[in-house]
């Protein structure tokens, strides 16, 4: 099962990396066409834009997989080393919880959308293709959370 979670995980910063090679190669060519050719690429920023929601969507649940996410710390000053590892099992715990509600919530305003069947002005993309970042990215998000909630307390650590 942990090997199956490592060749997603990998699948996820392949996802990410190409998004972002793409978008910057993309982003560069179009400097260079408005500035030397006088001639820009319209679709490009539209592209841009909806891929950096991708890319912050599913670069934070790889922030959650690696514990690279910002936090505040005053409480690991005073707890023992037992009371910490707890405490983050619970933060854990409860991150998941919210990211399946946000999950949730992003998955019906997304679905909606698919329904009125809007699609994007230059690309002519369905925008529910740009919205499902969200109910996706939470969902990885939960997922990282849980696992490693479950990896802290098996391991003994959070």
């Amino acid at each position: 099962m942990k090997r199956a979670f490592e060749k997603f995980a990998a699948v996820e910063e392949w996802f990410v990396g190409s998004l972002l090679m793409a978008l910057t190669g993309i982003l560069f060519l179009n400097v260079v066409m408005r500035f030397v050719f006088n001639n820009s690429l319209g679709w490009a920023e539209e592209f841009s834009r909806y891929s950096i929601v991708w890319v912050t969507m599913i670069g934070s649940s790889l922030c959650v997989r690696r514990g690279t996410h910002i936090a505040i710390d005053p409480l690991s000053r005073v707890l023992s080393d037992r009371g910490l590892r707890l405490l983050n099992i619970a933060v854990m715990i409860f991150c998941a919880i919210a990211c399946a509600v946000f999950c949730y919530y992003a998955w019906t305003i997304t679905e909606k959308i698919g329904r009125l069947g809007q699609r994007s002005a230059t690309l002519n993309m369905p925008m529910a293709v740009v919205y499902a970042a969200m109910p996706v990215g939470f969902a990885l998000m939960a997922v990282h959370f849980l696992i490693s909630a479950v990896g802290a307390l098996g391991k003994g650590k959070a």
